[in-house]
């Protein structure tokens, strides 16, 4: 041999490396700390490499993809709107739901 690694050894070594991102973002996501898209394409890319090599990915890799995919698909939450006497925008989309609401309850009587 050469004392180059072989294939079945660069492999183990992602793996091993895939294991340690993974555990990295699931403490990050535990933690509620923001997660680098580096990392979070570093693991995709990994996650990809063992899937072409046909190496199953363990569960805690699936569940942290299946999460980040969840997190970057779900719409931002919107501020809460102030309430400002003085100001009626409040009061006017308030009126609009609240019409919008008036007429689907009256179309499903």
């Amino acid at each position: 041999m050469s004392g180059q690694p072989t294939s079945t050894d660069r492999l183990a070594k992602v793996e091993q490396l895939t294991a340690a991102l993974t555990d990295q973002i699931l403490d990050a996501q535990i933690m509620n700390r923001p997660i680098s898209e580096d990392q979070v394409q570093a693991l995709a890319k990994a996650a990809r490499l063992l899937h072409d090599n046909d190496i199953p990915w363990p569960p805690m890799l699936t569940q942290v993809l299946n999460e980040l995919v969840q997190d970057r698909t779900e719409p931002e939450p919107e501020p809460e709107p102030s309430i400002d006497p003085t100001d009626d925008s409040a009061l006017k989309g308030l009126s609009r739901f609240l019409g919008v609401f008036r007429k689907e309850k009256g179309q499903a009587i």
